[in-house]
């Protein structure tokens, strides 16, 4: 696990100037400290995405540890095959803020639970901000999360397993929502949405306007004590599909549930392992190709 260990370190070169150019240097530098700083607040924290990789996989109990992306940025992610003998596609997990791709609430339970039914799941690492950062930081990451994201695609498809599920949880669910709106893969047949909060810039909710576009089935579910935002948000996203007619968008809200479904783990499993079969009925892996389009679920 030669990968695990792999640290980067930076190099820096220092040039003597003289005093004649220290006046032109000082203003080169000056706009490129600006902007290297602010490059550094917007890049994942990946030696806080190192330490947690490391905890995980010399702690799993269930799936095996895997490395994507490109050589000089790879990311942890946790493949799991199906205990069936069929299996119905491929589900990717997209986790919260602040949480990895075995996350004890949520994530770890779908995980397992998912692959107990039937489906073969790959629960990716998503880049992380410092600890403590504002929510501005954490958002300045997503277009960190998208080749991430395309790159548990790429996983799936190259097993010929293109009958693909996203499920998304909170600042997961927003990269999720995004990644469909900016890169959208037709291999994945329908979304998942758990604790979905607004996605506001500037006075507007992008995500409201994906949600009405969106051509795949989609489930929104929350529960009844989820956080302010998402329930707050909750009607906008049901207007919004329900003013361009989309018939496979179905909210939902789970009483008694709040953010993380803690005590209701199998509730949340057994819901959307449902849902998701649902969805993309008739589509069980055969020689690697869906055999059907997916259908429009209520």
């Amino acid at each position: 696990m030669s990968a695990i260990k792999r640290k980067q370190r930076l190099r820096y070169t220092t040039h003597v100037v003289g005093p004649d150019k220290k006046h032109d240097m000082k203003k080169l530098l000056l706009p490129l400290c600006f902007t290297l700083l602010c490059t550094a607040a917007m890049a994942a924290n990946l030696q806080r995405e190192q330490q947690i990789a490391d905890q995980i996989v010399n702690n799993i109990s269930q799936g095996e540890p895997i490395w994507l992306g490109k050589q000089a940025s790879q990311y942890l992610a946790l493949h799991l095959q199906p205990a069936t003998h069929k299996t119905l596609g491929g589900v990717i997990l997209l986790h919260d803020m602040d949480a990895n791709p075995d996350a004890a609430h949520v994530i770890q339970p779908l995980r397992v639970g998912l692959a107990e039914q039937g489906w073969e799941t790959l629960s990716i690492q998503l880049p992380l901000a410092s600890q403590n950062a504002e929510l501005t930081e954490h958002r300045s990451l997503f277009t960190e999360a998208l080749p991430r994201i395309q790159s548990a695609v790429d996983f799936f498809t190259a097993k010929q397993n293109r009958n693909l599920i996203l499920i998304g949880h909170g600042l997961g669910a927003s990269m999720g929502l995004t990644f469909l709106a900016k890169t959208p893969a037709q291999e994945i047949r329908a979304f998942v949405a758990i604790g979905l909060a607004g996605g506001a810039l500037q006075n507007k909710d992008p995500h409201l306007e994906t949600i009405s576009t969106l051509k795949i089935p989609m489930l929104d579910l929350f529960g009844s004590r989820d956080l302010e935002s998402v329930i707050r948000n909750a009607k906008l996203r049901r207007s919004a599909a329900k003013r361009s007619g989309r018939t496979g968008y179905r909210q939902d809200s789970v009483t008694g549930a709040e953010h993380y479904f803690q005590g209701l783990e199998d509730n949340l499993k057994v819901r959307i392992g449902a849902w998701i079969r649902k969805a993309v009925a008739g589509m069980e892996i055969d020689g690697g190709e869906a055999a059907n389009p997916p259908p429009s679920v209520p």
